[in-house]
């Protein structure tokens, strides 16, 4: 493995690539948190356009621009530079200026789950007594507070993106007291509306932007028959103060297309296909990430940020993208309702990793779990991410946070291990007879993608996987000394992405800073010693 130093994108193939063909994407292959920022960061300096194309504001990364630092969750990441395009598609969904709420205020009366409080005693509140508001608008606010001109930004919003509205976090907060109740697994839900909008679409409500700008009797009405649904269960929560709420949304943003922040666009595949064929250079920023998406989970994000998506959203197709950059951290960390099976022990160790590198959601502020290092769900994220990529070369991993991997033997008694597979018994609903399900590789197969996805379940398997110990998992153990040990394990990681055997680059973070990246050259690693 060589490690070749200087500017980790000048004068590389991935450079070559972004120019050649003028759009880059950067997608998380694990379960968020990765550290996508660093990334997109650095193309946005090297790009004119910013797309963030799935998702809404439960995602989050902070940017620091000299000494101060802004937390981005629905706004892109180049809204902090000058002279970029930053454009929200309608894969995202947009909550414009939204409440926090109690999630505990939702419970079980007398058979029935009841919030039995008005929308105003629930909404949440910080230490300083202030209401907490979350969305477009707040993020706005806070970049103008520190000395940001967005009206400067190029922010531009598809019409038909779906518009969060304080229905959806209330009803979110439902769903995820309801399958408590009903004795189901938490989905482990921020409770930001996310889902709940994403599902407004597929029961053909009208809650785009379009529809709140220039059809908001019709917005209104459609507040109204949803509410029908769920009014006792929020006696004291009526379809007037959720319109109420839609009416001030709307009052903001017309504010901020009026003054010229914001600019809605109304064909966005159009308006895209003509930056890329005009030569602009464009960014594909994929928030939360493959491992947590709705296409691969029930236990995750209601977004599915992927190769494909970013495709459907934008028009354009795997042919004109240069680079998927698929962004890993080193060992994997996240909050929310995982398979914990692979989870870290809780302890004074993980407390001591957790701080010393900021191990708290930039959404939510909860501590993150940290995991051993699956190989095999590497490999099906990079299936999920990167399906119907037309050249694997263009596939460009990302290591985050290598420079960690020694105080992560703590957690580990003093090891490095990697996950390859694992085994369990599964009940067959037709035959009544138990059948061994063996997913992954295990000694004597060699390590390949395909390989490491056998017996992969569907979503509805993944139930499964919760009642897992670390006994059923096939651990590998990193030989020789420290250095060797971190070698073998970024070849593992290559053996997840790679068919080939041929050398790749690949990127290392040694660090916090956007700098701390290193450009390495490897083989993917197809046996154990």
């Amino acid at each position: 493995m060589n490690t070749q130093n200087g500017n980790w994108f000048e004068g590389t193939k991935m450079q070559e690539r972004h120019n050649a063909f003028g759009v880059s994407l950067v997608l998380g292959n694990q379960w968020g948190d990765e550290g996508k920022g660093k990334i997109t960061d650095v193309l946005m300096q090297e790009s004119d356009v910013v797309i963030r194309f799935q998702g809404g504001h439960n995602a989050g990364h902070t940017v620091t621009l000299g000494d101060k630092a802004f937390d981005l969750h629905i706004l892109p990441s180049g809204i902090l530079s000058s002279g970029k395009q930053n454009i929200i598609t309608s894969g995202c969904v947009l909550g414009i200026d939204l409440y926090k709420i109690k999630l505990d205020t939702i419970k079980m009366t007398s058979g029935e789950l009841v919030c039995d409080q008005k929308l105003e005693d629930i909404i949440r509140k910080d230490t300083h007594g202030s209401i907490i508001r979350v969305g477009l608008v707040p993020e706005l606010e806070s970049l103008e507070s520190g000395g940001i001109d967005t009206k400067k930004s190029g922010l531009k919003i598809s019409g038909e993106v779906i518009v969060i509205g304080m229905h959806n976090v209330l009803l979110d907060a439902f769903d995820e007291r309801s399958r408590v109740e009903a004795g189901l697994r938490p989905i482990g839900s921020t409770g930001s509306g996310i889902s709940r909008a994403y599902a407004s679409e597929i029961q053909r409500y009208h809650f785009t932007l379009n529809d709140l700008i220039h059809h908001p009797n019709t917005f209104y009405r459609s507040i109204e028959a949803l509410w029908l649904g769920y009014s006792h269960n929020f006696p004291k929560i009526s379809t007037q103060d959720l319109i109420e709420c839609a009416k001030k949304e709307r009052e903001k943003i017309i504010a901020y297309i009026q003054n010229g922040t914001i600019e809605l666009i109304s064909n966005e595949i159009e308006y895209i296909q003509a930056l890329h064929t005009a030569g602009h250079k464009i960014v594909g920023e994929g928030a939360q990430a493959a491992m947590i998406s709705s296409a691969n989970s029930f236990f995750g994000t209601a977004s599915n940020p992927s190769l494909e998506t970013f495709c459907s959203t934008t028009g354009l197709s795997p042919k004109h993208i240069g680079n998927v950059f698929l962004v890993h951290k080193l060992p994997p960390s996240s909050v929310g309702e995982r398979p914990q099976y692979l989870r870290f022990e809780q302890g004074e160790a993980l407390d001591t990793f957790r701080k010393k590198y900021k191990e708290y959601g930039a959404s939510t502020g909860r501590p993150r779990d940290l995991w051993h290092h699956p190989i095999y769900e590497s490999a099906r994220g990079a299936w999920l991410n990167a399906r119907g990529i037309d050249d694997e070369s263009k596939i460009v991993p990302v290591y985050n946070r290598v420079d960690a991997l020694e105080d992560s033997l703590a957690l580990d008694n003093g090891k490095i291990r990697a996950a390859l597979g694992y085994q369990y018994e599964l009940q067959d609903g037709l035959s009544q007879k138990k059948k061994h399900i063996q997913v992954g590789v295990y000694p004597d197969t060699p390590i390949t993608q395909k390989n490491l996805l056998k017996n992969y379940p569907e979503r509805s398997g993944q139930l499964d996987l919760f009642a897992l110990s670390k006994e059923n998992v096939y651990f590998v153990e990193m030989k020789g000394d420290f250095e060797n040990q971190v070698k073998e394990l970024l070849g593992l990681y290559l053996s997840a992405l790679f068919s080939g055997d041929e050398e790749r680059e690949f990127l290392v973070g040694t660090g916090p800073k956007r700098e701390d990246l290193e450009l390495r050259v490897g083989k993917p690693l197809r046996t154990m010693s």
